[in-house]
């Protein structure tokens, strides 16, 4: 009679999670890198970080032209 190996999973972390990971690393690292550099863009105007694309956007001022 043969004998049958078993499949033995071996420790670790699988590859679909790897890339998942690092997917997430390299776009946390370009938002802190965007960030950085294009803080000051918007001047004094108000801004809001965009997730997608990441970076800041600037707000648009809707009071502007209007007096009381």
């Amino acid at each position: 009679m043969s004998r049958r190996k078993l499949a033995v999973k071996e420790p670790g972390m699988s590859w679909w999670a790897f890339w998942a990971i690092l997917l997430v690393v390299l776009y946390l690292l370009l938002s802190v890198a965007l960030a950085a550099t294009t803080t000051g863009k918007c001047g004094s105007r108000p801004q809001h970080w965009a997730f997608m694309p990441p970076g800041w956007q600037c707000d648009i001022d809707r009071t502007q032209g209007y007096t009381t």
